[in-house]
Formats: structure tokens, sequence, C-alpha cells
């Protein structure tokens, strides 16, 4: 009979890991956003980390706590393409619980009645390394844009240097997002302390922040038609051809099994030099 396998590379799906990612920096401040818009919250959110105190029934810190353990997992999983990518995505990784455990250390000054974190500067430690590691992988996937794009003159393919320098594009766009949350942050910073309870550019600051991540790392997943050739498109919701391979019953009894009792197949002997890597960006 045959059984439709798949390779360890289509187990987990690199592409599908940075959409989810690009879609949680998305949801983040959307998702407040539109709870204002429609009654649901008591106030305009001043910060993100406002989350823990925005409504009554707590669904707001539900949700980000939620999120962030999701955005955990994901860096967990997410390997990149060399051992320091891998280092920070675990320190990203870390980050993200500490932002998901830990509440803002606001004393008072900004935010209504919440109390100090069990450990000091956690939530800005979090925060930190989040945003550092998120930050560091745009540059690199615009990086890794650009090399395949050289690699891609040089072969002659001009279709598919036209879709790398679209990414390339939407990452210079996202560098400009982010150089231009800088602008409300300020403004926050040199506003009259009297007014800094009720301001909110430290929330329009970290949206615009994390829409350019969610630009980022969704340019990166490389799933949309106009930023990848149909050949090389990712597919998030749509599986990929898995290998059809002959498992024979005369040599059953002879074949080892996996924990769950299905036939474990012979990794195959590779001769000759390795193939490249295409590094995702």
């Amino acid at each position: 009979m045959f059984k439709q396998l798949r390779t360890s590379e289509q187990e987990v799906d690199t592409g599908t890991v940075k959409w989810m990612i690009g879609a949680i920096a998305f949801a983040l401040p959307t998702i407040l956003i539109v709870a204002w818009g429609i009654g649901a919250l008591h106030k305009f959110p001043t910060s993100i980390s406002e989350c823990y105190v925005l409504s009554e029934q707590e669904w707001t810190r539900d949700i980000f706590v939620g999120l962030m353990f999701a955005l955990a997992a994901l860096l967990l999983a997410y390997n990149g393409g060399d051992d320091t990518d891998l280092l920070l995505s675990k320190l990203a990784c870390l980050g993200a619980v500490v932002l998901a455990t830990n509440r803002c250390e606001c004393d008072g000054q900004y935010l209504d009645n919440i109390p100090r974190s069990a450990i000091p500067h956690a939530h800005a430690i979090g925060t930190a390394l989040v945003v550092g590691v998120l930050l560091y992988f745009c540059v690199v996937f615009y990086r890794r844009a650009k090399e395949k794009l050289q690699v891609a003159k040089d072969a002659g393919q001009a279709a598919q240097a036209t879709y790398i320098k679209r990414r390339m594009g939407m990452y210079v766009a996202a560098g400009a997002l982010q150089a231009l949350a800088a602008i409300p942050y300020l403004m926050h910073s040199f506003a009259d302390e009297a007014d800094k309870p009720t301001d909110i550019g430290v929330f329009v600051a970290e949206a615009m922040t994390l829409y350019a991540f969610a630009i980022c790392w969704y340019t990166s997943a490389r799933t949309n038609r106009w930023l990848e050739h149909a050949s090389k498109r990712k597919a998030v919701f749509r599986p990929k051809p898995a290998q059809a391979v002959a498992v024979g019953t005369e040599n059953a009894q002879n074949q080892p099994t996996s924990d769950a009792g299905q036939p474990v197949l012979a990794a195959p002997v590779i001769t000759g030099a390795a193939p490249a890597v295409d590094l995702s960006s």
C-alpha cells in the first residue's frame, strides 16, 4: 500500500510560523482599537500594557496573556537561518513569557490600581527582549532579500528578481514606519506631567512598531502572490504535497516502527555536496 509521508521540513512550516507571528503583532493593537470603537472599553488605551486593567471582566488581559504565550511558542519553534537567529528567537521567547506573567510597573502614575510586578523591571526587560529581537529579524530579512536579489540577477531570473524587489520595498516601508514611531513617543516624553495619564503617544508608537513588525514577518512568510512566485510561494491553509512512499506488506515485520506503531523509513544516504539552503527573506 501507499502512505502519504512528510519530510521533517514539511511537518513544521516556517512560512506559517512567520505568518502567525505577523498576525499576532497586528492583532495586539487592533483588538484594543476596535474594542474602544465599539464601546467595550471605558477609555482609549494609553499603552498596550493597559490590557491588564482596561476591561472589568479582564478579557483584554486574557487576550494579551494568551497572545504572548502563543508568540512565545512560535518563537521557540522558529530557528531562523543560522545559530544567531536560533539563539535570539529563544531569547525573544523568554521575553514574551516574561511579558505575559509580569504587569507593567507604572506605580499608579499612568495606570490606576496596578500593583508592582513580583520581579522588578521584569515587564520592561521582557519588552526590550521581544521588540529588540523582532527588530533584528526585520533587518535580517531585508539583508537576506538583498543577497537573494543579487543571486537572481546573476542567474538571469528576472521574474524572481521582481518579487524579491517587492519584498525589499515592503521591508523598507516597515523600517520607515518604525522610524516614524519615535515621533509620538518623543511627543509623549515632552508632554506636561498632568497630561501624561491621558496621553496616547505611547500607544500610538507601540501600535506603529507592531504594525511594522507585522509587515516584515508577513512579507517574509512569502504567502502572498504579489510577493512570491507561484513555484516558491508558501501555503498557510493549503496542505503541501507529500511524498508517496511504498510500504510493502511482505517486509513489514522487519521494518522499524514508531511509538504509534507506524512504519519508519530509513533515512536515505545522500552523497555529494549538500544542497544550498534557501534562507527565507
